[in-house]
């Protein structure tokens, strides 16, 4: 069975999906409700929690197996759980997903910080590829 995944991150470069997943996906740009999205504290890439009114931007990634979300499982740190979510396409229809969530435990690893896509990427995405790979 093929699913989807949300990604608000790191994950939303196509690059980073690839090395991570072994795979390339079609994507659409998405909307989660009512989590906000900041950095995780002393790291370059953020982290989600629940918060009602919140929205968090990303890409939804369509057509993964359990081969590929388990490389995904194995990439994310401790701080995440996968969960089910539902999600908002381009065209506002809503979709079930997973997507990585930080774990309740966690929440105090966030900052007030909110992550920057365009920011990640001119400062810190050519390195962090090359760690991952």
């Amino acid at each position: 069975m093929k699913m989807r995944l949300f990604c608000y991150g790191t994950l939303q470069f196509p690059e980073v999906m690839e090395r991570v997943s072994g795979s390339h996906y079609s994507a659409v740009a998405a909307v989660l409700d009512n989590y906000v999205c900041y950095t995780v504290r002393d790291r370059h890439y953020p982290g989600i929690r629940p918060e009602p009114g919140a929205n968090t931007r990303g890409i939804l990634y369509q057509g993964l197996g359990q081969l590929q979300l388990g490389r995904l499982d194995a990439f994310e740190s401790d701080f995440y759980q996968r969960v089910r979510v539902v999600v908002s396409d381009a065209m506002e229809r809503p979709c079930q997903a997973w997507a990585y969530v930080m774990r309740p435990e966690c929440h105090d690893l966030l900052s007030d910080q909110s992550w920057d896509r365009d920011w990640f990427e001119r400062l810190y995405l050519r390195d962090y590829l090359q760690g991952i790979g």
